[in-house]
């Protein structure tokens, strides 16, 4: 039960993505671009707009990854600069910017990289066989969480799933901002990627803990055989549609990036 949770969560991601009339506007965004090597002391010295440009370079998020003081400090300076809303163009972007730097610097990127190319896969004809579904949605996890021996990182582990789960926090906030009237004109995101990595992020934030964290717990059900058997009330499927209520947060992203299902 345990093990079937959890595949079926992953099968909830990919089936609801290729349901999409616009997967296309999902994959359609360059993940290799990047720039000049970013520093620690840049970062650090930097305001909340020139992060947004810093954050061009793959280096950024690596620079990140490796200092989890900076890497705080960075999302509370997004977070202040950001304020009360999340209207503006400018505040957009950072909200976007910290959602970003909850996935790309732990292996919560390489898991929405690995669900893009089984959807792709999918959507392109080729179809899993039904004896080695199970084998199929393993291969979603990420090599970074898993040991020499085969066996899952705890901290790896729950570090991708936690960070899930504060990037699902950011998305809530920006697609009730967002809202029915889609992203500022001038703001410079990309909605297809901002609507995939949202929708996995939700998926995941729609978990319901008994206790702990969500990484924790999920870990748990994995890897503890006397862990307790979880029930419905441990996920709500995400609601889909857009709307004006902050439930409706990821159906205004999806809109945004012109997705419906």
């Amino acid at each position: 039960m345990r093990r079937t949770t959890m595949i079926a969560l992953a099968v909830a991601i990919a089936i609801t993505m290729t349901g999409c009339d616009a997967l296309d506007a999902m994959l359609n965004f360059n993940m290799f671009a990047s720039l000049a090597a970013v520093d620690a002391k840049e970062i650090a010295d930097a305001d909340a707009a020139t992060l947004v440009e810093l954050s061009d370079s793959d280096s950024f998020y690596d620079t990140l990854a490796d200092d989890a003081a900076l890497k705080a400090e960075t999302l509370t300076k997004i977070d202040n600069a950001i304020g009360a809303s999340i209207d503006s163009a400018a505040d957009q972007e950072l909200a976007v910017l910290a959602a970003n730097i909850e996935l790309q610097t732990t292996p919560a990127w390489d898991l929405i990289n690995n669900v893009s190319s089984l959807v792709t896969d999918l959507i392109n004809g080729t179809t899993p066989d039904a004896s080695a579904l199970e084998d199929t949605i393993r291969s979603l996890v990420p090599d970074s969480v898993m040991s020499a021996d085969g066996s899952i990182n705890e901290v790896a582990f729950v570090a991708m799933i936690d960070a899930l789960v504060s990037a699902d926090g950011v998305y809530r906030d920006l697609g009730e901002a967002v809202g029915l009237d889609g992203y500022a004109s001038d703001a410079d995101i990309n909605a297809g990627e901002i609507a995939q990595n949202a929708l996995i992020a939700a998926m995941i934030g729609a978990v319901n803990p008994v206790s702990g964290t969500t990484g924790e717990y999920l870990y748990d059900l994995l890897t503890n055989p006397l862990a307790a058997e979880p029930t419905s009330a441990q996920f709500s499927f995400p609601i889909m549609d857009s709307g004006t209520d902050p439930a409706n947060y990821l159906g205004n992203i999806l809109t945004a990036a012109g997705i419906s299902f």
